[in-house]
């Protein structure tokens, strides 16, 4: 899929060392200040990152790479909130690169993910993503692309001595096709 220059495309196992050095090698990389920083990650070692992230992203048709300009600058994924169900999709993003904050790159890839996601999951009558109130650019975003607030879980996410809220986005099928046309 590609659209005014950014392009998403299925994680290929030659993909792993770019997105090791532009995600993953620093431990204190600026992305994982806004990607839920209140849970505990892992940190990886490279061999461990390639092995693990090989099995879990490589053809893995919820998750892909985000270009732009060529560059690979970060990944968009979908998981099943209800995976014995799956009528509970949540998506996710992350942009690696910082320089690519911003530019709108974020709103166009969601845009090309959702309309993605909801032709393969045609049965779907919603997506989701979940944020927190200290991350004001997923907030924006999910204002950007013409989702609903559907609830704001107050002070629940702790991080560096205070506390923020967990907020909830959606768009239903129907109201994605409206916005289409």
């Amino acid at each position: 899929m590609k659209k005014q220059g950014i392009e998403l495309r299925p994680i290929k196992q030659t993909d792993l060392q770019k997105l090791w050095e532009i995600g993953f090698k620093e431990n204190d990389a600026s992305w994982k200040r806004w990607d839920g920083p209140y849970f505990q990650k892992n940190t990886f070692t490279k061999a461990i990152f390639m092995a693990e992230k090989e099995l879990e992203w490589v053809d893995n048709p919820n998750r892909f790479i985000i270009m732009c300009d060529d560059e690979i600058i970060g990944t968009i994924s979908a998981y099943w909130v209800d995976p014995e169900l799956q009528k509970w999709l949540e998506f996710g993003l992350c942009i690696y690169t910082d320089k690519y904050w911003g530019r709108g790159v974020g709103a166009i890839a969601c845009s090309m993910w959702l309309d993605y996601l909801f032709e393969s999951h045609s049965e779907l009558r919603r997506i989701g993503f979940t944020t927190w109130s200290g991350n004001k650019r997923m907030i924006k975003l999910g204002e950007r692309l013409g989702m609903t607030c559907e609830a704001t879980v107050r002070q629940v996410r702790f991080f560096e001595g205070e506390w923020y809220d967990s907020i909830k986005y959606g768009v239903l099928a129907t109201e994605w096709q409206e916005s289409r046309n």
